[in-house]
């Protein structure tokens, strides 16, 4: 009787100890899904958003309220400067709208540079151009399909396509593509030219 009594406890500890790694385990892959799930790095050369005319009156007023009031904690300074941003005219607030457009011109110059500073993007293939042709007429006749749906009705439609039809898709596609290896050559040799310089 004792040994029944045994193997029970030892069949109960076992579950037991079996519940815990598999909880053990759980927690782990949750951490190493977080691990992946860290913020992207910012792009170091992309310039970062401009501030707007109320960012620009915030910045002038906090540090002087700080030294009126030295108690206060920033949130209800900030409430404070958010009324007095509503209350104020368009007049005394025209100086900070122009700084904002003053730094959104700026930002818009060092975008542009950034962007063409980027690789170009891979051209699509045949069967995308196809897509992007043909979905809009896919939603207009099926409006309450899901886009898995429509992914796959136009795959569908795709196979079904003769070559003759293909072709045209299919050459546009090799255009874009020898234009993009253009491209990415001649940055290559920009590249090239720029680091023996250096």
């Amino acid at each position: 009787m004792k040994e029944k009594e045994k193997d029970k406890v030892k069949k109960a500890k076992d579950k037991v100890e079996l519940q815990k790694a598999k909880e053990k385990e759980s927690m782990a892959k949750a951490k190493e899904k977080e691990k992946g799930k860290k913020k992207k790095k910012d792009d170091d050369g992309k310039p970062s958003r401009p501030p707007s005319a109320y960012t620009f009156y915030f910045s002038s007023r906090i540090a002087e309220l700080r030294k009126q009031k030295p108690d206060s904690d920033v949130p209800s300074l900030a409430k404070q400067i958010g009324k007095e941003w509503n209350d104020m005219t368009d007049g005394n607030k025209r100086q900070f709208n122009k700084k904002a457009e003053e730094a959104r011109k700026d930002y818009d110059e060092r975008m542009e540079t950034y962007q063409k500073s980027l690789p170009p993007k891979k051209p699509a293939s045949s069967f995308m151009l196809f897509s992007g042709e043909v979905r809009q007429s896919v939603l207009k006749q099926n409006p309450k399909l899901s886009a898995t749906d429509v992914a796959k009705a136009l795959g569908q439609q795709w196979k079904q396509l003769t070559p003759q039809k293909k072709k045209r898709f299919e050459d546009k596609a090799v255009q874009l593509r020898e234009q993009w290896q253009k491209e990415m050559e001649k940055r290559a040799k920009k590249a090239d030219k720029a680091e023996k310089a250096q």
